[in-house]
């Protein structure tokens, strides 16, 4: 997964970490984990007031964003996904993700359903 998504010249097709949570396992997802953190630690420093666009390693910093949302899912770890998902809640889009992501990890027990995540963005607009 690692290889397909960062040394694959192909950049259409997104790989979910969730989706391969069985085929995994704890051992995979471990040596995954530890992966992201290997790319994540070569990356350089983000220049101070760089635009978006001239952000060095733009595409690899963009795939350890989306791991990291996804992987937030996989952990059913409400305070993960808020930081992975909202970022500076400026954009409505970002509290969508939020919201499709609570609503993936459903409602059960302590976790929010759809329900929390309208109450959670309007208390937050």
């Amino acid at each position: 997964m690692i290889d397909f998504q960062f040394r694959n010249d192909c950049d259409f097709f997104t790989i979910d970490p969730v989706a391969y949570l069985p085929a995994l396992g704890d051992r995979g997802l471990t040596g995954y984990r530890t992966e992201l953190d290997a790319i994540r630690g070569s990356l350089g420093r983000v220049p101070a007031g760089a635009e978006s666009w001239q952000v060095p390693d733009q595409h690899t910093r963009f795939l350890l964003r989306y791991n990291d949302q996804r992987l937030a899912v996989a952990d059913r770890d409400i305070d993960a996904i808020i930081d992975t998902h909202v970022r500076d809640e400026s954009v409505a889009a970002h509290l969508t993700d939020t919201a499709k992501a609570f609503e993936e990890i459903g409602p059960a027990g302590d976790r929010p359903g759809i329900g929390f995540c309208r109450a959670w963005a309007w208390l937050h607009q």
